[in-house]
């Protein structure tokens, strides 16, 4: 099962923030489009997981709880 703190933790390395807030909009923190690759990467190494391209919206990546979401989403498909 993964955890939301997981899935913090990996953001807060890519980043280099400390998240204390869920609501915070991580392209604000330097969330780029190479960010995004890595983080990617992160997940899907340290969770198992393989994430869909399409997923991979501006939406989903609008805040650290829009990543949590879609990361938790993989974990429920398997």
């Amino acid at each position: 099962m993964i955890k939301s703190e997981q899935i913090v933790e990996i953001i807060e390395e890519v980043i280099g923030v400390k998240i204390d807030d869920y609501s915070m909009k991580p392209m604000s923190k330097g969330l780029d489009s190479l960010a995004i690759l890595k983080l990617v990467t992160f997940f899907e190494d340290r969770f198992g997981i393989e994430i869909d391209d399409e997923d991979l919206t501006a939406e989903n990546m609008s805040s650290v709880n829009a990543i949590i979401n879609m990361v938790k989403k993989y974990d429920s498909e398997e």
